[in-house]
């Protein structure tokens, strides 16, 4: 193995296993079913993560969402998910992309369009009765795919194929979660202060700023407006084509 993917693939693990857990903080935590985000191995694998990759702003964040998750259950987490988020899209901090931004009336449909092509790439297919396709727990799993993705391809020697990953890697954290996390987290920890919402929202934001920093993108701006939602926002985007032909990875 060359010494210019050893570099990259030492951090790609970390990396993956970080996305996925901003993928689960930001799932909805259904009561009767395992909490997962409140369970000690959780985040020993977060702590693990963010340890390998030695960055202080990560570590910290971390360790401040552990301490406001771990031992928690399912029943309690809920009533605080449905407090940050609400029921319906007009949530305090809407965890939907195609929300954020005022061109977003606009351009939502191609928005959804490029969401699912990206996962079609990939071999990806929604699943009956998940997130809508640009939800942020769908967004950071993908993150979480393809960064195992390359760390795989990396492992077995398949440049061409690992640096394919990578700049999709870098092209959807520049179009789509970097472009409106930094905006979204900065809200979340507005409404939730130093309950375990805002912690999650200041691990999102952490995570964020170190793939732009490792992919060399720029990520968006904190002051990105929310726009008004319509009827068709609530109605018609669930149902539409592209959402149902959109890909998620597998939960």
């Amino acid at each position: 193995m060359t010494g210019d993917l050893d570099g990259p693939r030492d951090e790609l693990l970390p990396r993956s296993a970080l996305w996925r857990t901003a993928s689960a903080l930001f799932r909805y935590p259904r009561p009767g079913a395992e909490a997962e985000i409140g369970a000690s191995a959780f985040w020993e694998a977060a702590d693990r993560a963010a340890e390998a990759l030695a960055e202080g702003g990560l570590v910290d964040s971390v360790g401040r969402a552990r301490r406001a998750f771990e031992g928690r259950d399912a029943a309690s987490l809920e009533e605080e998910f449905v407090r940050a988020f609400g029921h319906t899209l007009e949530g305090p901090a809407p965890p939907y992309e195609t929300l954020w931004g005022l061109e977003g009336s606009l351009l939502q449909p191609h928005a959804i369009a490029d969401l699912a092509a990206f996962y079609r790439a990939h071999g990806l297919r929604v699943l009956p009765g998940g997130e809508r396709p640009d939800h942020l727990s769908v967004e950071c799993e993908f993150l979480h795919y393809l960064a195992y993705k390359e760390a795989r391809a990396r492992s077995r020697g398949e440049s061409g194929h690992a640096e394919i990953c990578r700049a999709t890697r870098a092209e959807f954290l520049r179009e789509h979660v970097g472009r409106f996390a930094p905006a979204f987290a900065q809200r979340l920890r507005k409404e939730s202060g130093d309950r375990a919402f805002g912690a999650a929202g200041d691990l999102l934001g952490a995570l964020v700023r170190s793939e732009a920093a490792a992919l060399q993108v720029r990520s968006g701006a904190e002051d990105l407006p929310l726009r008004t939602i319509s009827f068709e926002d609530e109605a018609g985007c669930v149902s539409c084509p592209l959402a149902q032909e959109a890909g998620r990875p597998p939960g």
